[in-house]
């Protein structure tokens, strides 16, 4: 299906409501320790954008302390390579510290650098040195390839501390130890505290180690989910994964083959049976026993890899293995998932409506995009279950985010209600709970259920960029034992709620617990809420980390705390702004916890009644007044110079970051409609105010650039370059059409059917361009109708071909004709005298004739000084409504006749409307004139005013008006045509 598409240039809009002030900071491969010296001017939040495939050389060993991201630029011919060139014979290529969170995305880290000038290969790709188990660093790794190390890839050293630690999409080869260890290497070293692991569509091959490798802490949680495992632990006499003291690990969808460690080793080694191995597959092992954990679902089987030794893991297209996993799609690494198997997500684009996203979402396959397009409504009646990994997004660049509004019946209506092992990513939306204004019952209760009735289960729900408001219970509630692996909540916000906001339970204590592995909400605002913002219980065991968070008038209306967390014994609650908490329940603590293991720290407190927080253990917070510019109205921007902005745990501001002023800088956002891309000189899209900046359209093949949109003056309009004087922040968009001809197609249809049409364009515009393959579609609306053939403007025949291909080259009409497979019969019907038939249902409009057996209904109607007398005919009956069953052609002849006037006199009294008597008398030849019997006034009604004016009395026949002589006065005739100036009768010829 052809797709149109807006594309969003420059993307500092997520920076802004991401990280507060990050900048983007493009580096090139031309001097040694590009990357290094990047980091060190970087500010906590800014992106290191690498800008061409190097190769990046380091002779240095950064420390990262701040939050950063260190990204290739999109579009690359390949992904950056970066180098270690330095002397040292152990080198890292980078040291996480603190609490400072590293992403890296779509980088290949090349492990030899001894061709250019490196001591040694390269031991470590990043190593975890922060020494304190308290710490909650990050590291997030995406797209990256690492190969040819001396060691580990990634390793923690002993008592390092960290929130999450999560690999995906990546290859990890020729490793000379192990791959990914979550402890220091050493089982007598301190143990490394990590929150949460995982490892998911990655790929390990010619490691002499195990891949990945878990020792010391029992309580870290790892997710091991859709990796394929080759050639593992061969010259080490090792496993191929193995999880001592660990007893949370779940080990999934995977694929291992090839463990020969000549030590009889179990090539996957856990430490109790509360850890999962299932769906998995395993071939040419030395020992295929799995050490402890649970198994289930597993197949012994040759995977039949293309070609392995040369890195090439592509499954065949019959493979069981591509049904194999616990969700029904494949097992390993999706990137070797043969195409014609997987085939790219397809996008299906919605326009506002009705049951729009659940018609889509039954189309949809697993995996697949529901995008919808419009800024404007998008109502339901439908409370859509959600059993496979979906993604529902508004477009980016939509002026406003689509709004979801329920319509429907139900009085405890809910969006979504999540199943089985299923995804779902909500990304820019808007949930209106209150949808009485369009139809519904009431105020639905909750944007989202996890309703998977099974503890096991890993359903996971991402949000990211939701504003969900005036809701009649929780946004967000998983019901008991639900299961899950992950709720993570970004850049959302969320007010008026009757109830709590998010609960990590079903929301009664005496219920089973919901099993949550890991719930994060980061990056939101929360207000306007009768409950608690947040509130878990019943399950000690999920981990949870509230990070950044703006929380304002929550828990008054009821009494309750602004947080809570009880049986809960890991939780991190930091960086974050509690105000306002009218709780006049003393005892309730405004936020409360059931254990000293979990931590408060820097967070910002101010009217609340009980500034106690119950339980976990406090540090660096601190009691004032936060100074929002409008509470009231839900604008909490920080003040500019609080001290707030620097109170974070890196050095950042504290709260939902998209409340952080941007403290002398203005953004720049291009937008793009069809095909093109708009170039910044100088580039980044961050800049000090006053700034001049150069913007360029530049088209892509086969488009040209029309005009910019009217806030930049270029003359003439089309001039692709402007130049702007950067004051405040500004959005542009440079509009691109095709530069070839575009036509004029349309189509319709005659008969019972309709047609589809599917555009393959290479335009991302509306229209029909020259080279366009229109494909059209007749499809019958009934098992009684058939297509017959297509015809043109003119009506001659142009194909009969179903579906018809039109190669767009001119202007063009179709219609498709369709014809009806049963006997056709005739109805006739004539008219005798003054009325009118009704015929219900009349013909198919185009055709004369209908269906045999098709019942209808005669209605005869007397004009005014007439009578219905009877029909004749095929049928003969009195009755002015018949049903006639047309078995056969039917004709019928309905007969009015005058009505007597005696004396020829027509008595009008004053309830009659005087153009029904004008009516009468015109058409009833026995009336000579018209006697008015009482005083009146005749007078039309109100109701028939139009515009401010009374109608006339329009008379265009010979007709005398005259008073009953019986009468004391004159009648009186008043109010016709007033408001006009046309008097109150108008004579017509």
């Amino acid at each position: 299906m052809y797709k149109k598409t807006l594309f969003l240039i420059c993307m500092m809009s997520f920076i802004v409501f991401s990280v507060a002030n990050g900048a983007v900071i493009h580096v090139g491969s031309g001097t040694d320790n590009a990357i290094p010296d990047a980091i060190t001017t970087a500010n906590a939040g800014d992106i290191i954008e690498l800008t061409d495939t190097g190769p990046y050389l380091f002779t240095d060993q950064p420390s990262v302390d701040k939050d950063l991201t260190i990204r290739a630029q999109a579009d690359l011919p390949g992904k950056p390579v970066l180098k270690y060139a330095g002397t040292s014979t152990s080198a890292k290529f980078f040291k996480l510290v603190e609490n400072a969170r590293l992403e890296l995305s779509n980088l290949e880290f090349a492990g030899d650098g001894t061709d250019v000038g490196g001591a040694a290969k390269a031991k470590y790709v990043v190593t975890i040195e922060n020494a304190d188990p308290t710490k909650t660093a990050g590291l997030h790794i995406d797209g990256i390839v690492a190969h040819d190390f001396n060691d580990k890839f990634i390793k923690p050293y002993g008592n390092a501390g960290m929130d999450s630690l999560v690999v995906t999409n990546s290859i990890f080869y020729n490793g000379a130890s192990e791959g990914i260890v979550l402890y220091s290497g050493t089982s007598s070293d301190p143990a490394a505290v990590i929150e949460y692991a995982e490892i998911s569509n990655c790929t390990f091959a010619n490691i002499a180690r195990e891949a990945i490798k878990g020792q010391t802490n029992p309580t870290t949680k790892v997710r091991v989910d859709r990796c394929t495992f080759y050639d593992l632990g061969r010259t080490g006499t090792k496993g191929m994964v193995y999880f001592r003291d660990m007893t949370d690990v779940v080990v999934k969808n995977s694929i291992f083959s090839d463990n020969n460690n000549d030590d009889n080793r179990k090539f996957a080694d856990f430490a109790d049976a509360a850890s999962l191995f299932y769906n998995n597959v395993v071939w040419n092992v030395d020992n295929a026993e799995v050490g402890s954990g649970t198994v289930s679902d597993t197949l012994h089987m040759d995977p039949q890899f293309a070609n392995p030794e040369n890195l090439d893991f592509t499954l065949p297209e019959d493979s069981p293995l591509l049904t194999f996993a616990d969700d029904g799609g494949a097992v390993g690494d999706p990137r070797w998932v043969p195409e014609v198997v997987v085939p790219e997500p397809v996008v299906y684009e919605v326009p506002a409506g009705t049951n729009g996203i659940s018609d889509a979402y039954a189309l949809a396959n697993a995996g697949d995009i529901i995008e919808l397009i419009d800024a404007g409504e998008y109502l339901t009646d439908v409370q859509l279950t959600v059993s496979k990994n979906i993604t529902i997004r508004g477009r980016e660049g939509l002026p406003s985010k689509p709004v979801l509004k329920y319509v429907g019946t139900s009085t405890s209506a809910k969006f979504f209600k999540l199943m089985e092992n299923a995804r779902l990513e909500l990304k820019n939306l808007e949930f209106a709970g209150d949808g009485t204004d369009v139809g519904g019952a009431a105020k639905a209760k909750y944007v989202v259920t996890i309703e998977n009735a099974d503890p096991t289960k890993t359903a996971g729900l991402h949000i990211d960029g939701i504003v969900a408001h005036d809701f009649n219970d929780k946004f967000i509630k998983p019901y008991g034992n639900a299961g899950m692996d992950s709720m993570v909540v970004t850049n959302s916000v969320f007010y008026n709620g009757k109830s709590e906001g998010i609960v990590l339970y079903s929301g009664s204590s005496g219920d089973p617990a919901a099993v949550i592995g890991y719930a994060e909400i980061s990056n939101s605002t929360f207000y306007g809420i009768e409950r608690e913002a947040i509130k878990g219980q019943t399950n000690p065991t999920t981990k949870v980390l509230v990070d950044r968070c703006t929380i304002y008038d929550v828990g008054s209306i009821q009494n309750k705390p602004m947080i809570y967390f009880r049986d809960m014994t890991d939780v991190v609650v930091k960086n974050s702004i509690f105000s306002t908490n009218d709780n006049t329940d003393l005892a309730e603590k405004f936020a409360d916890f059931a254990d000293a293991t979990s931590l408060f720290h820097n967070n910002v407190v101010w009217d609340v009644l009980n500034a106690e927080v119950g339980g976990a253990t406090v540090s660096d917070t601190i009691h004032m007044d936060p100074g929002f510019a409008d509470p009231a109205n839900g604008d909490f921007t920080l003040p500019s110079g609080s001290p707030l902005l620097t109170f974070a745990d890196d050095g950042g501001p504290v709260g939902d970051s998209r409340w952080a002023p941007l403290e002398g800088k203005v953004i720049l956002t291009a937008y793009v409609i069809g095909k093109g891309s708009v170039t910044m000189d100088p580039p980044g899209g961050l800049y000090d105010e006053g700034t001049t900046v150069t913007i360029t359209a530049v088209p892509d093949d086969m488009y040209q650039f029309d005009h910019w949109s009217p806030n930049v003056l270029v003359f003439p309009p089309n001039n692709p370059t402007a130049v702007l004087t950067l004051n405040e922040s500004m959005e542009v968009t440079a509009y691109f059409v095709p530069s070839i001809q575009q036509y004029t197609v349309t189509y319709d249809a005659v008969g019972l059917g309709h047609v589809e049409e599917e555009l393959i364009s290479d335009f991302d515009v509306d229209g029909y361009w020259e080279g366009d393959t229109l494909i059209l579609t007749a499809v019958p609306d009934t098992s009684t109708w058939t297509f017959v053939r297509w015809t043109d403007a003119e009506g001659n025949e142009v194909s009969t071909d179903n579906p018809m291909t039109y190669p767009v080259e001119a202007d063009a009409h179709f219609t498709a004709v369709f014809n009806s497979t049963l006997p056709q019969v005739a109805l006739n019907v004539d008219v005798v005298g003054l009325g009118d038939v009704n015929v219900s249902p009349k013909p198919v409009p185009g055709f004369d004739t209908y269906d045999q057996g098709q019942v209808v209904t005669l209605e005869a109607t007397a004009n005014l000084g007439w009578e219905f007398t009877g029909w004749s005919g095929d049928v003969t009956v009195a009755d002015a409504v018949i049903d006639v069953t047309l078995d056969t052609d039917k004709s019928l002849t309905a007969t009015f006749n005058e009505l007597a006037v005696p004396d020829g006199k027509l008595l009008v009294d004053a309830s009659w409307d005087l153009r029904d008597a004008l009516s009468f008398a015109k058409y009833n030849s026995n009336v000579e004139m018209i006697v008015l019997t009482e005083m009146g006034p005749y007078m039309p009604s109100e109701e028939d005013r139009n515009e401010g004016k009374m109608p006339q009395l329009d008379i265009d026949f010979p007709v005398t008006i005259v008073g009953d002589e019986a009468l004391s006065g004159k009648p009186v005739i008043k109010a016709w045509g007033e408001g006009g100036s046309e008097g109150l009768f108008r004579l017509r010829t």
